[in-house]
């Protein structure tokens, strides 16, 4: 695709590539784009025929359809994915060939055995994080075999008539067929997607102007939905030092004493500084200030351990966003929720209204491992941007849903310490500031 500036407010008055700036944009292609160049140009085109049942052409062409889902996924950041991933023809390329000899070997081949022999090498050998991976099969168990009733029926019409025909009358049905939106096919909330495609267009345009040379006063704009109000931080002189200190305090001085020693400035010191002026303890922490929140997390299970004498290995540290009976827990603020709406009077998960939503607490605490678990209760990940790095999983959060898991698996429903927008929109005016 290409965007032509044309100089003296459309008027050209001189040859048109002499006078004017070309600027390429990406053009992605369709979901009946890419079918029918699979089936007319790469490996579909000739593995189709060789393949003995129809059955085994049709996964061929789910497995088309499939890179297309993550193809189409990776365009939202991590909204689809919490770590960088990407994907090119060379995985499906890969995978189809993988899939070939799959079929030459195995006389049945099952869902199982597609995974663990053609999607996991073609397309895993980068992906590390465990709830990216649940993500990943989750998409592949909704394309080749089905995920639920709802989330069935966005895909419904991936189906063709016959797959017993050649690859002329593959292409012939795939062009008479009407497909399920582009987007729809990421599994993504059509919030998430919207306002992702509006952050593009800003992209775009910003980009745009700053060829043009603009004022970058001008051009910069932020999408609504991620708005958020900024913290302001009071420096203060920090408590006296007691002779035993345990709990979120002992964490919060070994933070401090961190900085102190790198002798760098930092905001989140005086944030940390004011935590010790609270006079009936330390019970409620902005996390994202802490260098290495997992020792939060260690500190509590310890002294959990002490009191109820108990062995660590018994034990496991929780959060969930319903303020808990027992009054020994932690609260995390500043917290979000991504790609699920929740709703804080049932305690369920519901569909996004928003792409994020702001998640007033999450309260963390420890319990025994082998306490049995309301069957309505999933777990939705924790992750805590690091200060010179992506996201880390830090716990899991306790979460009721009267939809199955799966469905917010596809969702890539998960939590946040900090808005990743926002701590985008840092990032990027840190760096204007040092240019």
């Amino acid at each position: 695709m290409f965007l032509i500036i044309y100089p003296e407010k459309g008027e050209a008055q001189y040859s048109l590539m002499g006078k004017c700036k070309v600027i390429t944009l990406d053009d992605d292609y369709s979901l009946k784009g890419f079918l029918q160049y699979c089936y007319s140009t790469i490996s579909p085109s000739w593995l189709h025929e060789q393949l003995d049942t129809p059955q085994r052409r049709e996964m061929l062409y789910r497995l088309s359809c499939f890179h297309f889902c993550i193809v189409e996924r990776c365009k939202y950041g991590i909204f689809g994915w919490i770590t960088d991933f990407s994907v090119s023809t060379v995985n499906f390329e890969s995978a189809a060939n993988l899939f070939k000899d799959l079929c030459d070997r195995w006389a049945e081949i099952s869902f199982n055995s597609l995974f663990s022999n053609v999607l996991e090498i073609a397309y895993l050998a980068d992906m590390s994080d465990k709830y990216d991976l649940l993500v990943f099969r989750t998409i592949a168990q909704w394309i080749f075999s089905g995920l639920n009733k709802h989330d069935n029926g966005v895909v419904d019409n991936l189906h063709l008539k016959t797959y017993n025909v050649a690859p002329a009358l593959i292409l012939e049905q795939i062009k008479k067929t009407k497909f399920p939106k582009d987007t729809a096919m990421s599994g993504l909330n059509e919030a998430v997607i919207r306002s992702c495609k509006r952050r593009q267009v800003l992209a775009i345009k910003k980009s745009v102007l700053e060829m043009l040379k603009e004022d970058q006063e001008e051009i910069f704009e932020v999408d609504e939905d991620f708005n958020e109000a900024s913290n302001e931080f009071v420096y203060s002189v920090s408590a006296t030092q007691t002779e035993e200190v345990t709990g979120v305090e002992y964490c919060v001085r070994n933070e401090i004493r961190a900085i102190e020693e790198a002798g760098i400035p930092s905001k989140r010191l005086a944030y940390l500084k004011t935590l010790l002026e609270q006079s009936d303890g330390i019970h409620r922490v902005e996390i994202r200030n802490f260098q290495r929140p997992q020792a939060i997390l260690e500190q509590l299970k310890q002294d959990y351990a002490k009191r109820q004498k108990l062995p660590l290995d018994e034990l496991i540290v929780f959060g969930t966003l319903r303020l808990p009976v027992s009054t020994d827990f932690v609260e995390f603020s500043g917290c979000c929720m991504l790609g699920a709406g929740y709703d804080k009077d049932y305690n369920c998960l519901q569909e996004a209204r928003t792409p994020i939503q702001s998640i007033d607490t999450v309260y963390v605490l420890v319990k025994r491992k082998n306490l049995p678990v309301k069957p309505e209760s999933l777990n939705v990940p924790l992750y805590y941007k690091q200060l010179n790095g992506g996201f880390v999983h830090l716990l899991d959060i306790e979460v009721e849903s009267n939809i199955p898991s799966n469905h917010w698996l596809l969702r890539g429903a998960k939590l946040c310490t900090a808005s990743p927008i926002k701590l985008e929109a840092m990032e990027e005016e840190t760096a204007g500031s040092n240019r």
